[in-house]
């Protein structure tokens, strides 16, 4: 079975918040995760905390120099777990 492409992913799991959106941790650091920064970027922005968290998440899997921008706004965030997922996201890429 052939996985669906990041974006694909990234489209369903910022819909349905019951979906295995653990399946784009199989692109972590992968060029195609790094070619979704701008969307997710936009995302960790949004109106809904869970994708906001979601999004910090995915930024963080991306290992993009250019993601710390976006974490670093979202460590601020009014959601507590948006602001430990953006932490915990930093931290990961700084391991």
């Amino acid at each position: 079975m052939t996985m669906p492409a990041p974006d694909a992913l990234l489209l369903i799991s910022t819909h349905c918040p019951h979906c295995p959106a653990v399946l784009l941790e199989e692109f972590a650091g992968s060029d195609a995760l790094r070619a979704l920064l701008p969307r997710l970027g936009e995302l960790s922005q949004h109106a809904d905390a869970w994708v906001r968290a979601d999004a910090c998440h995915y930024l963080g899997l991306t290992g993009d120099a250019a993601a710390r921008t976006w974490l670093q706004s979202r460590v601020t965030d009014e959601d507590a777990e948006v602001r430990e997922i953006a932490a915990e996201s930093l931290q990961d890429m700084l391991d």
